[in-house]
């Protein structure tokens, strides 16, 4: 039999499955040696950022070509230079479907933090040892710019870590060095340094008394040169000069000795009463009352 088939009919059904959703992501630390511009990434941070839906499987890639086809992928932590891209390859696992887009390596420099010293006087009794340190008295020298932080801590250990930050006033033996952690506010990035806390000696000082005649019969005034104690306080000697770049200066009362106020002339007068020294190093401005 010859004849014309009649043709066949079926269906065919077109299935278009979306490509995953990305976008551009940056990530940021801070590097890894001071001046330097090499950082380590954890390049896992940008999973979510390439992938907002937080859904598909996401790999890295040193170009687009290897991100195409998914070959080579970046291994975690991947150490890179500033501004460095690399490619994120984001999969849907159930179509095989993929996207890909840029992840932007940006390296923050670490701040300067320069060693520094800081003086201060002995504190009472003389021959303690002992200063007190108002510390921030040293971020001039560690660090003088804009838009940081510093805090000072116990240990180098502390200061990398960022705990126990010490309170000032500070209060420290001769020599003791504390730790300077200098910090850049936008980025987190920070530097650490030595600081050397150096107590300064107190003069000595001794008690004196000064006798004279009173200043007239049946008086109970009289006039004394207090420069005759001046040896006598600063040597415990009878007499003798006065050690160099001493200032003595005689006071009425504890207070106005210890803020150097209202000192007294000489001679002077008065009735049988105590009366304070000040004797001040003139190279340090430490005394002792």
């Amino acid at each position: 039999l010859t004849g014309t088939c009649a043709p066949g009919i079926s269906s065919v059904i077109i299935t278009i499955r979306p490509l995953p959703v990305v976008a551009p992501a940056m990530l940021e630390v801070c590097a890894t040696v001071a001046g330097g511009n090499m950082g380590v990434f954890q390049l896992a941070a940008a999973d979510n950022l390439v992938d907002p839906q937080d859904v598909n499987v996401v790999t890295y890639h040193a170009t687009q070509a290897l991100a195409n086809t998914g070959a080579s992928p970046l291994s975690s932590p991947f150490t890179a230079t500033h501004n460095t891209t690399i490619y994120a390859r984001v999969v849907n696992a159930t179509t095989g479907c993929y996207n890909t887009t840029t992840v932007l390596l940006k390296v923050n420099p670490w701040p300067t933090a320069s060693p520094a010293s800081l003086s201060a006087c002995e504190e009472a009794p003389t021959g303690s040892g002992f200063g007190l340190f108002n510390l921030a008295l040293a971020n001039s020298q560690v660090n003088n710019g804009a838009g940081i932080s510093i805090t000072y801590h116990a240990t180098l250990a502390e200061a990398q870590a960022d705990i126990n930050a010490l309170n000032s006033p500070h209060v420290a033996l001769n020599g003791a060095i504390v730790y300077a952690r200098v910090e850049i506010n936008a980025t987190g990035c920070y530097a650490t340094a030595p600081v050397t806390l150096n107590v300064l000696p107190s003069p000595q000082t001794y008690s004196a008394t000064l006798k004279t005649c009173a200043m007239g019969v049946g008086m109970i005034m009289a006039e004394f040169n207090l420069q005759q104690a001046n040896a006598p306080v600063t040597t415990h000697a009878a007499s003798g000069p006065v050690p160099a770049n001493l200032t003595v200066t005689y006071h009425d009362s504890y207070s106005n000795a210890v803020n150097d106020l209202n000192p007294l002339s000489s001679p002077y007068v008065s009735v049988t009463a105590n009366i304070w020294v000040r004797v001040e190093n003139q190279s340090t401005g430490c005394y002792a009352v």
